[in-house]
């Protein structure tokens, strides 16, 4: 699999769009993503339990979801994560 993407990325800033080339064996395909906006609120609630009280946070999550096509398949869809710095 390669990935076309700014340097920038793999350093926690996100680019607005990317391509991934996935290979295998016996296809070839090209994932045309751009970033999506409206996977989650501006913030989430995270809650734990510290020495043995709940705890509540607001949590800000990266901007690191993508949704595209499988370029020439059509009506194909595509979602990925990027937020661990791979694919997931």
């Amino acid at each position: 699999m390669s990935a076309y993407y700014n340097q920038d990325f793999m350093h926690g800033i996100h680019e607005e769009y990317v391509t991934y080339e996935i290979k295998s064996k016996r296809n070839h395909h090209f994932l045309d993503l751009k970033k999506a906006e409206k996977i989650h609120p501006g913030f989430i609630w995270v809650r734990s339990i510290k020495d043995g009280k709940e705890v509540t946070k607001k949590h800000y999550p990266e901007p690191c979801y993508y949704e595209g096509s499988v370029r020439g398949i059509k009506d194909s869809y595509a979602f990925i994560s990027t937020c661990s710095g791979g694919l997931s």
